[in-house]
């Protein structure tokens, strides 16, 4: 894969590269990977204005050079998948429809019917709990309950925080993880 030969010119060497590259990668990233990871890798060798003759880029061969671009690329892509995989471990995601939570993945009649079932459970327990969970899914907003009520906003949300935590550990103990 030498650049150098006669008749060889950059396009016929690129075209090359690319089918080296193509050829490496699939044996190192997923398959539906394989064309953005060699595609970011010749993106990167065609910005460095590489051409046919040229004895070293960076103080390395220029095919040398080209195979530690596709290595940094590859390595790029293994950082992302398992920051994506911490995301989908930690349950956090980039964007709030990347990836559905457990309880999401159920139908929304499933999911609302465990959480009313819940939600009846604590009304013996925690009584005002239930209530505000109850309002909330007849349409209330927050502040309409702080009005309503006449409470004070800051003691409301610490106290439905600690509702909510409550029908978690509830919904834990069912099995629902959310």
């Amino acid at each position: 894969m030498n650049a150098n030969g006669p008749g060889f010119d950059r396009i016929d060497w690129l075209v090359m590269l690319r089918e080296r590259f193509t050829e490496v990668a699939a044996r190192r990233v997923l398959a539906e990977d394989v064309e953005r990871v060699v595609s970011e890798a010749m993106r990167a060798v065609m910005d460095s204005d590489i051409a046919p003759g040229v004895d070293s880029i960076q103080g390395a061969p220029p095919v040398a050079w080209c195979f530690q671009v596709l290595r940094n690329t590859i390595g790029r892509y293994y950082r992302d998948e398992a920051l994506r995989e911490r995301r989908l471990i930690q349950g956090t995601t980039a964007s709030p429809s990347a990836l559905a939570r457990p309880i999401e993945c159920v139908s929304p009649h499933t999911t609302l019917s465990l959480v009313a079932a819940a939600v009846e459970q604590m009304s013996t327990t925690e009584p005002h709990c239930a209530l505000f969970f109850n309002r909330f899914v007849e349409g209330a907003h927050p502040h309409e309950i702080i009005a309503e009520d006449d409470l004070d906003p800051t003691e409301f949300h610490r106290y439905l925080f600690g509702c909510r935590r409550k029908l978690r550990e509830l919904l834990r103990t069912q099995g629902v993880s959310i």
